[in-house]
C-alpha cells in the first residue's frame, strides 16, 4: 500500500508545509524545455516498467502458471480483501500509465503515439486517441464534451457519462467520417468494418481470449480489475481538469477559443 499512502497522505502533507509554486516556465524556457529530448527517457521508462508490472500481475493471479517464487505464489491474492488491495494499488499504476500515455500520444514522432496508445490499450481505452484529439480537443468546456465535469456534478455521476459519452461520441464521429469517404447511403456492412472502433474490439476481444488460454480465468479476473481501475483513475483525472468550466458562447452559437481559462493547473 506505500504507492497510496505516498499519493494520499505524504504528498497533501508535502504541499501543506513546503512553499507555493505560482509561476509558469518563461516562454523561451517553455520552447527549450519542449525541444529536449531529455524528458522522453523517463515517458519511455515508465511505459516499460509498467508494462513488465502488469504481465508479472497477470501471471501472479494465473490459474494455470504457477511460478515457485515468493515473488509470484507468495503474493497471489486469495481473499475478496487482499483482491481489493492488489488490483487497487497496480490500478493505481494504470492511472500513472494514463498520464504517460497522454504526454506520449501528443508528441509528433509515430514511436511515441504507439506507446501512448498501447499505454491505453492495457486497460481497454483504446479509443483514447481518436477521441481525445478529435473531440476533447475539440469540444472541451463545452456540453458537446462529455470529459468536462459540469459545476456542481459528482464524481460518480460523472465517471459513467463520460465513459458511455466517449464511446458512443466516438462511433458516432467514425461514421461521420466512414460517410464523408463512401457517401450517405454507404451499407452497415461498410459501416462497421471500416470503423476503428470495431477493431479496437477485436483487439480487446482478442486480448482478453489470449489471457484466458495462456494464463487462464484468474488472470482474466485480473485483466478485468485492472481495466475497471484503470478507467476510475484516468476519469477522476478527467473529472477535476476542467470541472465547473464553460467557454462562452456568443448570439451565433460559437464557442470562445480555448483559452487558460478552461483548464485547471493543479
Amino acid at each position: 500500500m506505500l504507492p497510496l499512502w505516498m499519493l494520499y497522505i505524504l504528498r497533501p502533507l508535502k504541499y501543506h508545509f513546503a512553499k507555493e509554486e505560482n509561476e509558469n516556465l518563461n516562454q523561451n524556457s517553455e520552447k527549450a524545455f519542449f525541444k529536449d529530448k531529455r524528458f522522453y527517457y523517463p515517458l519511455h521508462t515508465y511505459v516499460a516498467l509498467e508494462s513488465i508490472v502488469w504481465i508479472w500481475a497477470l501471471v501472479v493471479c494465473s490459474d494455470s502458471v504457477n511460478i515457485e517464487s515468493p515473488w509470484f505464489d507468495g503474493i497471489k491474492p486469495h481473499t475478496l480483501g487482499e483482491w481489493f488491495q492488489f488490483t487497487l494499488v497496480l490500478g493505481y499504476f494504470a492511472g500513472l500509465n494514463a498520464i504517460v500515455g497522454h504526454e506520449l500520444v501528443h508528441k509528433r514522432e509515430w514511436y511515441n503515439k504507439l506507446l501512448g496508445n498501447f499505454s491505453y490499450t492495457k486497460f481497454m481505452y483504446s479509443h483514447f486517441l481518436q477521441e481525445h484529439i478529435h473531440g476533447h480537443h475539440k469540444d472541451v468546456a463545452t456540453p458537446n464534451d462529455p470529459c468536462s465535469a459540469n459545476y456542481g456534478e459528482t464524481i460518480y455521476q460523472f465517471i459513467p457519462r463520460s465513459f458511455f459519452g466517449q464511446h458512443l461520441q466516438s462511433w458516432q464521429r467514425e461514421t461521420k467520417r466512414i460517410k464523408k469517404v463512401h457517401g450517405e447511403n454507404v451499407g452497415l456492412v461498410v459501416l462497421i468494418f471500416f470503423n476503428k472502433n470495431t477493431w479496437f474490439l477485436l483487439l480487446h476481444t482478442g486480448m482478453f481470449a489470449t489471457i484466458y488460454l495462456l494464463l487462464g480465468l484468474g488472470a482474466v479476473k485480473y485483466q478485468m480489475a485492472y481495466t475497471f481501475w484503470g478507467t476510475i483513475y484516468l476519469e477522476t483525472i478527467n473529472y477535476i481538469e476542467h470541472y465547473g468550466l464553460k467557454r462562452k458562447q456568443d448570439q451565433n452559437g460559437i464557442y470562445e477559443s480555448i483559452n487558460h481559462l478552461h483548464s485547471w493547473n493543479s
